[in-house]
């Protein structure tokens, strides 16, 4: 009867350090679940971080080239202004001949 005994405590203890075995696997699976959950969301909020800075960069860079086209579009009106100016009267006196002339 002792090997009988000591056979069903073995079968006893192994099956309690199987019990203890799955949940310390159920327990690790959770924490690892929980761990990539967190690595996930802060992956995400790198990512938006720099999503938002790569915008703002871009939304800066856009308008100081607008500003640039902008400055040169008035540089070029005050140029087609000035030779509108320096040449009205000859173009007014031009165009003028050419109606009384026909």
């Amino acid at each position: 009867m002792d090997i009988i005994s000591a056979i069903l405590d073995i079968d006893n203890k192994a099956r309690l350090m199987m019990k203890d075995a799955e949940n310390e696997c159920a327990e690790i699976m959770q924490k690892a679940a929980q761990t990539e959950e967190t690595v996930k969301a802060d992956i995400e909020a790198e990512v938006e971080r720099k999503l938002s800075e790569y915008e703002s960069a871009e939304k800066t860079g856009a308008q100081e080239r607008l500003e640039s086209v902008e400055k040169e579009k008035q540089a070029e009106l005050q140029k087609l202004d000035r030779a509108f100016e320096q040449n009205r009267e000859r173009w007014e006196e031009t165009i003028f001949n050419a109606v009384i002339d026909q």
